[in-house]
């Protein structure tokens, strides 16, 4: 029952790396425009789609809580995202997932939220496309929960390394459970390196880079 790839496109969003995270609308903008001529391209017809949001407009914290029943563990839960979350509950959406146990047999615990205003302006672009979103996850932990789901089993040890547009994540999987690092580096980062190196525009650096070029250290 593992997920099989049966279609896919890649495309690039003109003028994104001048966009920051305070016009958050004018790149959706930009991103669902793009999305909706590749649905049209490739003939790809889905009413429900589940959606991997980027790191950076989601909340992310690990916690460790002291092994107990299913309802006591969420009531601890739900205390612990009022501490560690940055805003009021009721300004956003939050979940958490129970990501495996330590040594002291405590949980480790993620809770991921997002502010509703951000996710209310995905839902909207995407309505606007005539795509319903059932499921919203996590940057690159999509990728892990999709790979975990058929591709990865629990008693191996797989390291997974996303290096998206800005941060890069790797995750580690183990049989007690999965670890996440940001990592200074990204796709952003390696583009700036080559416009600087070579001084060329942002479109022949990202040319460039998916050229598959490797630059000497000589």
């Amino acid at each position: 029952n593992a997920p099989v790839l049966l279609n896919y496109a890649i495309s690039p969003i003109p003028g994104i790396e001048a966009l920051d995270d305070q016009k958050l609308s004018e790149k959706n903008e930009k991103t669902f425009n793009i999305l909706k001529s590749i649905l049209k391209e490739k003939k790809m017809k889905a009413a429900t789609a589940a959606i991997s949001i980027s790191n950076r407009t989601v909340f992310t914290r690990f916690v460790k809580m002291p092994f107990s029943d299913p309802k006591k563990l969420e009531r601890l839960v739900h205390f612990e995202a009022q501490q560690q979350i940055p805003f009021p509950l009721e300004d956003v959406s939050w979940d958490y997932q129970i990501v495996g146990r330590n040594e002291e047999l405590e949980f480790e615990i993620l809770i991921a939220a997002i502010k509703n205003e951000i996710l209310d302006q995905q839902y909207e672009s995407f309505n606007r496309i005539s795509v319903d979103p059932v499921i919203f996850d996590v940057g690159s932990l999509s990728t892990y929960n999709a790979l975990f789901n058929g591709h990865i089993k629990p008693e191996e040890k797989v390291i997974i390394l996303d290096i998206g547009f800005s941060p890069t994540t790797m995750i580690i999987h183990q049989p007690e459970g999965y670890w996440v690092r940001t990592l200074s580096f990204s796709s952003y980062a390696i583009t700036q390196t080559l416009m600087q190196e070579f001084n060329i525009s942002y479109e022949e650096a990202e040319s460039l880079k998916y050229k598959g070029f490797i630059i000497s250290d000589s």
